[in-house]
C-alpha cells in the first residue's frame, strides 16, 4: 500500500431539532487521480511504439508525403530493428512530477418544510493541486525576418533530433466555490421532482502555474 495515495473521506450528519426535520450535513474527501488512467497511455502513441511525423507545410493534401524521404512511412510495424525518425515528437514526465489531487468539501442545511417536501441550502467547494500541464521543452526560436511556418522544426534547439518535446509538469492549481439551493418533492412509487439553483463564485479553472 502506498501511504501517500490514501484517499480519506469523512461525512457527518446531525439533527438540529428534536423532530428530526432539520439536518446539518457536512463532508470532506481527498481524491487522487493516478497518471495511468490517462497520461501514461499517451506514451503508447510515441516512438518506438507508434510513428508520429510532423509535416509543417505538406506539398498537398493529395500527397502530403511527396517530399518525405522514403515516401509514406505508414503502415508502421515496430520491431527490434526499428529506428527513430529525425524530428520526432516526444513526451516525458518532469523530475518532480506529483500525483493530481482533488479535495472536496460541503456543508448542507436541510429542512422538511412539509410532507414530502425538502428544502436544502449548501456550500460546495473543491481544491485541485498538482494538475498536469504540458510544456514544450523544445520551442522554436523566433528569428526576425526569417521565421515561417515551414521552418518551425528547423528553428527548434534540439533540431534535427526532436520536433515537439512535451514535458508533463504538475504545476497547475484550481479552485471552485458555490452556493447550491434545492427544493425536492417526493411523489408516490419512488418518483421525485426537484428544483435546483446553482450560484457560482468562480468556475473550476486553473488559478496559477507554479513555474
Amino acid at each position: 500500500m502506498q501511504k501517500k495515495l490514501l484517499n480519506p473521506r469523512l461525512g457527518v450528519a446531525y439533527a438540529l431539532t428534536g423532530d428530526q426535520k432539520t439536518m446539518l450535513r457536512l463532508g470532506y474527501g481527498v481524491y487522487i487521480n493516478p497518471p495511468w488512467t490517462n497520461i501514461d497511455g499517451q506514451f503508447a502513441i510515441y516512438q518506438p511504439f507508434t510513428r508520429i511525423v510532423d509535416i509543417a507545410t505538406p506539398p498537398s493534401t493529395a500527397n502530403p508525403w511527396a517530399n518525405w524521404p522514403g515516401g509514406n512511412p505508414h503502415p508502421y510495424t515496430p520491431d527490434k530493428s526499428s529506428v527513430f525518425d529525425p524530428q520526432i515528437t516526444s513526451l516525458s514526465y518532469a523530475p518532480d512530477y506529483k500525483e493530481t489531487m482533488m479535495q472536496q468539501w460541503n456543508l448542507n442545511l436541510q429542512r422538511e418544510i412539509a410532507r414530502d417536501w425538502l428544502l436544502a441550502a449548501g456550500y460546495v467547494g473543491t481544491r485541485g493541486t498538482h494538475i498536469p500541464y504540458l510544456r514544450d521543452m523544445n520551442p522554436a526560436v523566433y528569428i526576425p525576418g526569417q521565421s515561417t511556418v515551414a521552418n518551425v522544426n528547423q528553428r527548434r534547439p534540439m533540431c534535427p533530433h526532436f520536433s515537439r518535446f512535451s514535458l508533463i509538469e504538475s504545476v497547475v492549481n484550481s479552485s471552485y466555490h458555490s452556493l447550491q439551493l434545492s427544493l425536492d418533492k417526493r411523489f408516490a412509487r419512488g418518483l421525485q421532482r426537484a428544483h435546483f439553483l446553482h450560484l457560482l463564485e468562480n468556475p473550476d479553472r486553473p488559478e496559477q502555474c507554479d513555474h
